[in-house]
């Protein structure tokens, strides 16, 4: 019975060794992802922070284009209505004016027509309508107001 016991003991052990060692390679795995990961994370924010900061304005079809959105400006604008994000006239509430993520500015479009105000999306507001969207910034679309 002793030996019996011996033999039992020793295959126990090879099994709690090879246990222990495939515990060492997955926590290895492991590790890895988080650094990756980690590292995914602060590249994508320091974009987003670049984005965040740029001067320009963008408008509702280069916002569109820029999210990478299945449909356009008429679309993007019927979407923040509905979001309460715009008024009816497609200009932004006074809050997202506020907090930085749209612009109005009057810009001239013919004689006949005259002068209109525009909605633009800051560098700020094409994050946060990332943010609401769920969907990446496409950084070769610039700004061009």
């Amino acid at each position: 019975d002793a030996v019996l016991q011996i033999g039992n003991d020793l295959e126990f052990f090879a099994l709690l060794k090879k246990r222990e060692e495939e515990q060492k390679v997955l926590d290895a795995y492991r590790d890895m992802r988080i650094t990756e990961l980690t590292n995914r994370v602060k590249i994508a924010e320091t974009a987003l922070n670049r984005i965040a900061d740029g001067k320009g304005c963008y408008t509702m079809n280069q916002a569109a284009k820029a999210l990478k959105l299945p449909y356009g400006n008429k679309t993007l604008f019927q979407n923040l209505r509905t979001l309460q994000v715009l008024n009816q006239d497609n200009s932004p509430k006074q809050e997202q004016i506020n907090s930085g993520h749209f612009k109005v500015v009057v810009k001239h479009i013919n004689d006949e027509i005259g002068s209109k105000p525009v909605t633009l999306v800051t560098g700020k507001g094409l994050v946060y309508l990332a943010k609401k969207f769920i969907a990446e910034i496409d950084e070769s679309i610039q700004p061009d107001a």
